[in-house]
């Protein structure tokens, strides 16, 4: 790869040229894994409150501040993330056109953790803490969200990397094994 090099073909289109294949003197296999680290939970918020809309960073806030005297900090064993849809929800800071204040927002409140029972108890307090928030200026907290489903969903558990490895082998088969097939 030292001798490789990159030319930009078009904005969407790279070339690369020079790469060499160097016999090693040792025989190295690759090994790479997935695993299972931790279970998400997930909840589907609709808000329409003119109030609400405005402040959603407010509300937000106010639900991890509520998790946070319960659990601990974000980090002590969980992760809590708002999602928010309508307004920068794909490109967030990166968005170059901020739009004006939208009349509804989709919050998706994605919790995660290793145990599912916790999990399952953060999603839904963040959930309420969401939709009970208490923004300054404002005396009512009921009725600015719409929750999709009153209980929370079961997400995908969260998979991570958990093993990116060199490994020195006397030959190409040494740690895998083939059993012949018969097609029918």
């Amino acid at each position: 790869m030292s001798k490789c090099v990159y030319i930009q073909v078009n904005e969407r289109t790279t070339e690369a040229t020079g790469a060499e294949f160097v016999n090693a003197p040792v025989f190295r296999a690759k090994l790479e894994e997935a695993g299972k680290v931790e279970e998400r939970r997930l909840a589907i918020i609709g808000v329409r409150d003119p109030e609400t809309t405005s402040r959603i960073e407010q509300a937000v806030d106010w639900s991890r501040a509520k998790l946070a005297e319960r659990f601990g900090a974000p980090g002590d064993g969980y992760e809590v993330h708002f999602h928010t849809y309508g307004r920068d929800g794909v490109m967030k800071d990166l968005e170059p056109d901020a739009p004006g204040e939208p009349h509804e927002l989709c919050v998706i409140m994605e919790a995660i953790s290793k145990d599912a029972g916790r999990v399952e108890e953060i999603a839904v307090l963040a959930t309420r803490n969401h939709f009970h928030a208490r923004r300054p200026g404002l005396k009512g907290t009921v009725g600015t969200d719409a929750i999709m489903s009153d209980e929370v969903l079961v997400g995908e558990a969260d998979y991570r990397w958990t093993l990116n490895h060199v490994v020195e082998v006397g030959h190409g088969t040494e740690l895998f094994t083939s059993t012949p097939m018969t097609i029918r």
